[in-house]
């Protein structure tokens, strides 16, 4: 018996490590999503998502890591580029992760104007919009 509860505690001290590792995984692979659906995002708002700006977006997300994307994550970032989120759209993913992640959103964001040259009126439009989202999350917080 009391082998028997041993092997059981093992066991459960391995669940219980494999579990706080998926938790892990899982956030990081939330992450990467919802960084790549705002700069999509915003990269797609004047109707076209540019070639330079998929690969340039991807490169910034992800770096070297895109040699290593579990295949779920792969395929959420392929059809997000295929089929870029609005701007309501984009803000579900920042929503799942809250406002820790705001100083990287504002990155990419960043990121994305830049690459796109001067800023067209819907990437002002998608700017002024995540600021007010910002705020008015904020003001939520407060409350």
């Amino acid at each position: 018996m009391a082998e028997a509860a041993a092997k059981i505690q093992v066991l459960q001290e391995r669940l219980v490590l494999a579990s706080e590792r998926y938790r892990e995984q899982n956030k990081l692979n939330e992450f990467i999503v919802c960084l790549i659906a705002v700069g999509a995002g915003m990269a797609a708002c004047d109707g076209v998502l540019h070639e330079d700006d998929m690969s340039n977006l991807q490169e910034f997300v992800l770096g070297m890591s895109v040699f290593a994307l579990p295949p779920a994550v792969e395929n959420a970032i392929q059809q997000l580029l295929a089929k870029p989120p609005t701007f309501d759209e984009a803000m579900l993913y920042a929503d799942r992760l809250g406002s820790d992640i705001w100083p990287v959103i504002d990155a990419i964001l960043l990121n994305v104007s830049e690459t796109q040259g001067e800023a067209t009126e819907q990437g002002k439009v998608f700017l002024t919009k995540w600021a007010d989202y910002k705020d008015a999350h904020r003001q939520g917080e407060m409350v």
